[in-house]
């Protein structure tokens, strides 16, 4: 026994120094009317004697001391404990005659008041390095590392060790005719937020196993937004770097190669230029935001960026000397752009109003009044699609705000002056993206309902058919669970599919955080379901083959008629299906692939996807298999008909042995005669069974 006190001991850790061990552990007990919890310690050398059998009083401070950890230096031990009322991380040195070197305790944190946890501990001889958990924001863990001296001496500042898994927000997708890319703000460098991004294909694979970056400059970077100009992307947002709010942008490349991770500066005014939106005419993009031109209020601006990503000429008002502005969205039509925007005007509430721009970037025609009336109507967006603009908004005129919107003609003509009723339901309905999936327009809104009776915060979307007909007047629920209404975004992809992003609290380890989720609308009311679930035939789990390795698997069944079930084999060396140690068949049309270029003597591991135009199903396991040259009498890498003409030439005409002569003999009677040419023709002709390890 190492402690046998009355007290509880907890949290034992535990290092060898080359001569003792120091034993440090959490000591619990209960004085005085309180109990303390401080950090004690005791040596022990190799017979498992207790050297210090009261224990070494590491820290007995006040305050409350947990999660201790130890490390030997080459010089001292290095006790590492959480300490609170910060609930920061300290240390302390021990000589290995058992005396604590820093009675007044080094703070590693720094003192900050976040909550830092399970502190561990190595060194090379020289210096040690304290790793811990660091809770800077509510809900977001990351790892943080500080490296001390043998003297107690703290070298550098704190830095990051992973940060992987903190806050994604505000993401935004666009499709580029292949794939899907989705950009958002990103906390893994900590305070301020970056730009990332990641492709998604049609099937709902993630085609970057890691998230690249887009934009990493200091300080922040918001509200990314992106349009695909059949060469790249552009992706614009409102950067902080400057001292206030600014326009950037950059280009990013079907294959996820970003032109300039800098930016590029699109607007700086004499004020906050916020909320950007741009849209691709063919010729050149407009970025339009709201910003301040030298007004005391900030107005509409709008300049054109060319096909490179380099700005055009100089910023233009698209409004003037007027505030209340809302967040501007546009969309590119036949011949113009459409700028919709909610303004409250000089008195009363807000409308919807919109601003034709041509190519040039020129005003055309006046302001359009595209709704208005004495309750408030707000947060719209504007897509193109089937010869006209389709706006929705936010509309106060029930009481709760329900979904509306209007087509708009290429001229500028209202086609639906009193809105069209897309939802109209109980609590609040927050409009979140539109776009047009080549039948129909796709509009997507998060009911936040009355009570948890009518699905609190749950994501849906409706069909509005090219004449304004609601095809879809329930709505068509897409996320289930609550997600910002600010993070949603949807764009059209191939056919009718649409891919709908959004932000979800994610409260489960290891991420506690909002993540970046994602959902496909196919374009119909009835679910579009995966393939159903199916198994491996052959090679069985362990089995051995010959090249070529023939692999055969279930036909994957689909729920919905008409969908079309692809393959994809995958085969590897690693088990983990490493890209570099893995080949990939993609779009098999059928429940069975060959292949030849199997290298022999090898564990081999296979699984199989099936996917239809919306989503993927797994094979049920994941087989082993290793490929050996049996039956290959003529050692030329491939069992075919040339081992059969080798073995009648061997056998009948006087010609060279099979080398070994164990390949000769397919049947594996460890004899090498007519029966093992009859045996290995009748493999490759008649689908009897494999060549066998040979014995002759």
């Amino acid at each position: 026994m190492i402690t046998e006190s009355a007290s509880v001991s907890s949290y034992p850790s535990i290092v060898w120094s080359g001569t003792n061990y120091l034993l440090v552990w959490k000591y619990f007990i209960y004085t005085g009317g309180d109990w303390a919890h401080d950090i004690y310690g005791t040596r022990l050398n190799t017979e498992g004697e207790v050297l210090d059998p009261s224990g070494i009083p590491v820290c007995t401070d006040v305050s409350t001391q947990e999660f201790p950890s130890v490390s030997w230096d080459g010089t001292n031990f290095f006790v590492t404990w959480r300490d609170t009322p910060n609930a920061s991380i300290f240390g302390v040195r021990v000589t290995p005659e058992g005396e604590v070197l820093d009675p007044d305790r080094i703070d590693l944190g720094e003192g900050e008041s976040y909550n830092q946890k399970h502190p561990a501990s190595a060194s090379d001889g020289i210096t040690t390095l304290i790793v811990w958990e660091h809770q800077l924001y509510v809900d977001n863990w990351d790892i943080c590392g500080r490296r001390v001296d043998s003297e107690g001496n703290i070298l550098g500042s704190g830095f990051m060790v992973s940060i992987g898994s903190n806050s994604q927000t505000n993401g935004t997708v666009g499709w580029d005719g292949e794939n899907f890319l989705v950009v958002w703000q990103d906390l893994r460098a900590g305070q301020y937020s970056d730009l990332y991004g990641t492709r998604i294909s049609p099937s709902g694979e993630t085609l970057d196993s890691v998230a690249f970056p887009i934009c990493t400059a200091q300080e922040r970077e918001h509200n990314p937004q992106l349009s695909w100009n059949g060469e790249n992307f552009m992706v614009v947002w409102q950067d902080w770097r400057d001292g206030d709010w600014n326009i950037y942008g950059t280009l990013v490349g079907p294959d996820g190669v970003v032109s300039d991770t800098d930016g590029q500066r699109i607007a700086a005014s004499h004020g906050d230029d916020e909320y950007p939106a741009l849209d691709w005419s063919g010729e050149s993009y407009l970025v339009v935001w709201r910003g301040q031109s030298g007004a005391a209020e900030p107005d509409l601006l709008g300049r054109r960026v060319s096909a490179r990503g380099d700005p055009i000429g100089y910023s233009f008002e698209i409004t003037t000397n007027r505030a209340y502005y809302e967040a501007p969205e546009i969309a590119w039509g036949e011949s113009n752009y459409l700028v919709v925007y909610p303004w409250k005007g000089f008195v009363g509430s807000y409308d919807i109003y919109g601003q034709m721009i041509s190519i040039d970037g020129i005003l055309t025609g006046d302001e359009i009044i595209i709704y208005q009336d004495d309750f408030t109507q707000t947060d719209s967006y504007v897509t193109w699609g089937a010869g006209n603009y389709l706006v929705i908004w936010k509309d106060g005129r029930n009481g709760d705000y329900d979904i509306y919107g209007a087509r708009v003609s290429s001229q500028g003509d209202i086609l639906d002056p009193e809105g069209i009723p897309i939802f109209v339901g109980t609590g609040i309905q927050e409009p979140c993206g539109l776009t047009y999936d080549g039948t129909n327009y796709v509009v997507l809104w998060l009911d936040e309902g009355e009570d948890e009776a009518d699905n609190l915060n749950a994501t849906h979307c409706t069909r509005v058919s090219p004449e304004g007909v609601v095809l879809d007047p329930q709505g068509i629920s897409i996320f289930s669970y609550t997600v910002s209404s600010s993070s949603l975004n949807v764009s059209h992809g191939p056919s009718d599919l649409s891919l709908i992003v959004g932000t979800k609290l994610v409260t489960e380890a290891p991420y506690s955080s909002p993540r970046v989720c994602g959902a496909f609308f196919w374009g119909d009311s009835i679910p579009n379901y995966p393939p159903e679930t199916f198994s491996l035939v052959s090679p069985a789990d362990g089995d051995t083959v010959v090249r070529p390795a023939c692999f055969n698997w279930e036909e994957a069944q689909d729920p919905n008629q008409g969908d079309n079930v692809h393959y994809d084999l995958h085969v590897s060396t690693s088990a983990y299906f490493h890209p570099d140690s893995t080949i990939t068949i993609d779009s098999i049309s059928t429940s069975d692939y060959a292949l030849d270029d199997l290298e022999y003597s090898i564990l081999y591991y296979w699984k199989v996807r099936a996917y239809d135009l919306w989503s993927s199903t797994w094979s049920d396991e994941i087989w082993t298999f290793d490929v050996e040259n049996y039956g290959d009498a003529n050692g030329d890498g491939i069992v075919n008909i040339a081992d059969v003409v080798y073995l009648i030439n061997y056998l009948f005409a006087g010609g060279p042995a099979p080398d070994p002569l164990a390949s000769g003999d397919e049947n594996g009677d460890c004899e090498v005669n007519i029966a093992d040419v009859v045996y290995l023709m009748n493999y490759l002709f008649l689908g009897g069974p494999p060549p066998k390890q040979g014995c002759a």
